[in-house]
């Protein structure tokens, strides 16, 4: 139960003291992000340990609750507090007990254990866990980063809990919201601002109460909407729910009738608030729910901002939980007698006892609704002993219904939603009889939903029941929440066999789990207490989705704001970031993440007056602005919107510029431009609220300046391994070398380039690359099936003020085996060794970037490869690539990996070209492509152990000048692939190439770009010299100047 409490000033304040402590409103003495490598096992043999993640936070003595992550185990929701911590100096032992979750598809469990961490650097450690999950030993290997504090916003304070707004604005942000209203910038918007978040934004602009009150019935028909959406949409249509009610609930709070204010609160903080993080599957089966998936951020920053809305609302004191878990404490194993007399009436399903198995048929009564302020299964223990006949009928609260057939089981489950007539929040009565064929001890399923009675005796899940020969009335009363169009709640009522050595440990093993969550209880009850009565339920969401939304922010956008993932993942969450610092002063994590993104993808803008304000791979004729390493980087007019406050402030005025720049705004009486975001317009989506965001967000009176004036010359996203060099910020001419160690996996469409660079300037791409590793310009190994989509480590960085700078990366796993599975992780980018299959290839790659004109250009660049290995290595610098497939999806079931080269050349020529694909049909999905590429760039014309590229007026010359012998020229190479997307694809890289086949060996290349004649390119690895500048590769690294 819920209600909404008016709080004097002195409790508010006490309330916002122990709230403040609560959520980092102020510094922790201890955080750190430790990663445990196989401490979660499956139930099945021969599966490799996975990886439990979770931040351990400390603040004032007290440890926060631990939210967990292990998406390589499954997607549940995992909890559980840190039972004792201590710290004695670099030393770090931490008890945790966890309850790890189930997802649809992956069954949870206990798992406690120690975890015992040396510090071994600035802000990493090292040390092993040993530990229990589910009763099976686990242990291994633990490290752990210390995280960074996000610091407080100068001018910024935490809110107090009864504080409205708290959102997208704070209150004493009201009257400058007022006056730019009065504008000619706010007159327009307020034009356009329509609907629930536009009038409520209204109604805070100008008090008039009508436009609060219009937006009722729009938030009550929000409320009853349970769906997620066409397919296109992705589930995104929930995000935008709640943000509607998130932000009306927070606008229109002293507006809002208390009735419609606990109904949002229920709505928040019940199913609908936790079903993007616990209920994956009622939501399109095409959603990929990894960290750096497209669609679940744009989901789940909805129901993580409406958490933020109804902070600080009240709870009931939670019920200390019994000292034991069994219903009957004597009887740990209940014993159930047969019902002897037992004759089956006509229609009533009888099904033999089976092995995990749930009865296939059953009698159903529901739609029944709860009882005034009790729980849904409240009350129906009146039916335990029933034995309904078909047809009968039965009432509970005013209602009554018949028992019908139902025997549609999803799998081995009742499908409760479907066998309710799919009505919401209701509760159904199950009935079978099973045959018992022999006594035995049984346990009842762990995901059984509701209550369930054996001849008249409770069993809860996983409790232990001696049953003999005979017939046994087994009732499960199943409740139904809110679904989406195909969604079921869903329960499996059936029982496993057990010996009694098995019974015996499963107690004991029930009786620890009991321990441990009574340890959780008392820190709940605790922290009601402590923060004066507090909503634990909204608490709880609170902290997971800050969790949720923090493990996105920091392995999906990154530190230096890269972004993995496709730009339809910041389609909402710079939302929240932006709600929670309004609310507790701080930014979600203490990275250069969001704050950085809008900066970084400027940096990669050569902007001139006639250049398109757009990036490009395939079409390298055709100059744009902006040449991408991995992934466009959106600048649409939504992130402006939104990630401008969220913006490091050094940046801002830079960033502004860069706004009016990509949206075309010349003068101040253009600004309303941005309120233009009619490209994003998707079904079911909010169109108000970019105009609201945008308008609240839009500084009217700040100075922009040009990027020259208030931006860096070099970028590093260290995350993700990206370094960028620049030599100006003045026109399309300008220089921009971008190099990526691809540390992160980047997410679906991910492209093969550990290693790769990119060369734009004097209006014009010098290096390009993408998609597959053979049309990278990297150093190929063409015989050897490579993992291509092994990532980098940056071992070395140095970068100068005039944009110049190295970076070094080791890329050996780009050469392990492409029988390796599993290497890494999707957070924190923990990798699992014994997941590699080593090729027994190293490889490290340096490149160094020169703009300082010594060398008689305007820009010089180095790379050198050291590698080695067996094998034949090519270092490449392809301009054209080819890929076209034949379409088959594989062949005898073998996989990719174990053809050679030469065994897939063959099966091509004797593979005939696939027939034409019919064009789709109206409103059909459209029709799958072949994953062809064609991209034709200019070829380089060789002379020796040089080559040249012109292009216009300028001229790229590249001097390989180590090896000292080798063979330098332009060929094409061929590369075959069989994968279960595209089935056989050939692909050909045209360009340079050299090759040997020494086991041993280190390619330098001079690279100069300029107009007019190049510099004389002379030495070896120890001492290159470039016109009046000189390079030297140390065996590890390039070092520019003496």
């Amino acid at each position: 139960m819920r209600f909404i409490a008016r709080r004097s000033g002195l409790v508010a304040l006490l309330l916002h003291a122990a709230c403040a402590t609560h959520l980092l409103a102020v510094e922790p003495d201890i955080s750190v992000a430790v990663v445990l490598n196989e401490a979660l096992t499956y139930e099945e043999p021969n599966h490799a340990g996975k990886t439990l993640q979770f931040d351990a936070i400390r603040t004032n003595g007290q440890w926060d609750r631990v939210w967990a992550s292990a998406p390589s185990f499954n997607k549940g929701v995992h909890s559980g507090i840190i039972a004792k911590g201590d710290l004695q100096g670099d030393k770090l032992t931490l008890d945790l007990r966890a309850n790890i979750g189930n997802d649809a598809w992956v069954k949870g469990g206990r798992w406690r254990g120690t975890i015992t961490l040396q510090k071994t650097g600035a802000d990493q450690w090292t040390g092993t866990f040993n530990a229990d999950f589910r009763g099976t030993p686990v242990h291994g290997t633990a490290y752990a980063t210390t995280l960074p504090t996000p610091a407080a916003i100068p001018g910024m304070s935490p809110i107090t809990p009864d504080e409205h707004p708290r959102l997208m604005f704070r209150k004493s942000d009201l009257p400058a919201l007022r006056e730019k209203a009065k504008t000619p910038f706010g007159q327009a918007a307020m034009e356009k601002l329509t609907g629930v978040i536009g009038n409520s934004l209204k109604y805070q602009l100008t008090g008039d109460k009508k436009f609060a009150e219009a937006t009722i019935p729009e938030v009550e028909k929000l409320l009853l909407d349970n769906g997620a959406g066409d397919k296109m949409v992705r589930g995104r249509i929930l995000g935008w729910r709640f943000e509607q009610v998130a932000l009306a609930y927070d606008m229109c709070f002293d507006v809002y009738p208390d009735d419609l204010k606990r109904r949002i609160e229920t709505y928040i903080t019940a199913y609908q608030g936790w079903r993007p993080f616990r209920s994956m599957s009622t939501f399109q089966k095409e959603i990929s729910w990894a960290v750096n998936g497209t669609y679940p951020w744009p989901i789940r920053y909805g129901p993580a901002m409406a958490a933020l809305s109804v902070y600080g609302m009240k709870g009931n004191k939670p019920a200390k939980l019994p000292a034991s878990p069994f219903l009957f404490p004597d009887e740990p194993i209940v014993t159930v007698a047969p019902d002897k007399d037992f004759k089956p009436a006509d229609g009533v399903p009888v099904s033999a006892f089976g092995e995990n198995k749930t009865a296939p048929e059953w009698l159903v009564a529901g739609g029944f609704k709860a009882l005034p302020n009790k729980n849904a299964t409240d009350g129906f223990e009146q039916f335990a002993n029933i034995k309904p006949k078909l047809g009968e009928e039965v009432n509970f609260n005013e209602r009554t219904k018949p028992f019908e057939k139902y025997n549609k089981l999803y799998g081995n489950a009742i499908t409760i939603t479907d066998a309710l007539k799919r009505e919401a929040y209701t509760t159904g009565i199950f009935y079978t009889v099973i045959e018992n064929d022999a006594p035995r001890i049984v346990r009842l399923a762990h995901d059984v939903s509701g209550r369930v009675f054996l001849n008249g005796r409770e069993l809860r899940p996983t409790d232990i029941a001696r049953l003999d020969k005979g017939a046994y009335h087994l009732i499960n009363i199943g409740t139904t929440g809110q679904q989406s169009q195909w969604g079921n709640d869903l329960s499996r009522p059936n029982f496993a066999t057990l010996t009694e050595e098995q019974a015996k440990a499963a107690i004991a093993t029930r009786k620890a789990d009991h321990a441990d969550a009574m340890l959780e209880n008392e820190y709940d009850i605790a922290q009601w207490e402590r923060t004066g009565g507090l909503s634990i339920e909204s608490l709880k969401l609170l902290e997971f989705s800050r969790h949720t939304m923090g493990t996105y922010f920091r392995n999906t956008i990154g530190e230096g704001g890269f972004k993995g993932a496709s730009h339809i993942s910041l389609e909402g969450p710079p939302k929240y970031a932006t709600a929670y610092r309004n609310v507790f002063g701080r930014n979600v994590t203490g990275y250069s993440d969001l704050s950085m993104y809008l900066a970084r993808a400027m940096f990669t803008f050569a902007y001139g007056d006639k250049v398109t304000l757009n990036q490009t791979f395939d079409n390298t004729q055709n100059f744009t602005a902006s040449q991408y390493i991995e992934r466009p980087y959106d600048t649409g007019r939504h992130l402006f919107a939104t990630l401008f406050p969220l913006t490091d402030e050094k940046l801002k005025p830079a960033v502004l510029w860069g706004r009016q720049k990509h949206v075309g705004i010349d003068q101040p009486a253009d600004a309303h431009e941005v309120f233009d975001d009619s490209g994003r317009i998707t079904t079911g989506y909010p169109v108000e609220s970019h105009v609201a965001w945008a308008f609240v967000n839009y500084p009217l009176n700040a100075a922009a300046k040009p990027p020259a004036e208030a931006m860096p010359k070099t970028m590093y996203a260290p995350t993700f391994g990206w370094a960028g060099f620049r030599n100006a910020y003045k026109d399309q001419n300008d220089f921009i070398v971008q190099a990526f160690a691809a540390s992160r996996d980047i997410g679906p469409g991910s492209t093969q380039n550990a290693g790769a660079f990119r060369i734009q300037g004097l209006g014009q791409y010098w290096a390009i690359g993408g998609v597959e590793r053979v049309f990278e310009n990297v150093v190929q190994m063409p015989d050897a099936n490579i993992l291509e989509t092994g990532r980098g480590r940056v071992t070395h960085t140095d970068f100068k003020p005039d944009g110049s700078g190295v970076i070094t990366m080791d890329i050996s796993d780009a050469y392990l085996s492409e029988k390796t599975r599993g290497l890494y992780e999707q957070i924190n980018g923990a990798r699992n060794d014994k997941q590699a299959v080593s090729l027994g290839i190293k490889a490290t790659r340096s490149i160094a970037v020169d703009y300082s004109g010594k060398s008689g250009v305007p820009c010089l660049v180095v790379i050198a490869d050291k590698i080695s290995g067996e094998g034949t290595k090519v270092w490449a610098w392809p301009t054209q690539f080819l890929r076209e497939g034949k379409g088959a999806k594989g062949v005898e079931g073998r996989e990719y990996s174990s053809f050679s080269q030469e065994e897939m050349r063959k099966l091509w020529g004797a593979t005939p070209a696939p027939a034409p694909k019919p064009a789709p049909k109206k409103d059909a999905d459209p029709v799958e492509d072949d994953g062809s590429i064609a991209l034709k760039d200019v070829l380089p014309v060789m002379k020796g152990n040089a080559f040249t590229v012109t292009k216009g007026s300028a001229t790229l010359t590249g001097t390989l000048i180590s090896p000292p012998a080798i063979k330098v020229e332009v060929k094409e190479r061929e590369q075959f692939r069989m994968g279960a997307k595209y089935g056989m694809t050939r692909s050909t890289s045209t360009g340079v190439a050299a090759e040997t086949k020494d086991k041993d060996v280190t390619f330098i290349c001079v690279v100069t770009i300029g107009k007019g004649e190049h510099p004389v390119v002379l030495g070896d690895a120890n001492a290159i010299t470039v016109g009046g500048q000189t390079v030297r590769f140390d065996g590890e690294k390039l070092i520019i100047g003496k």
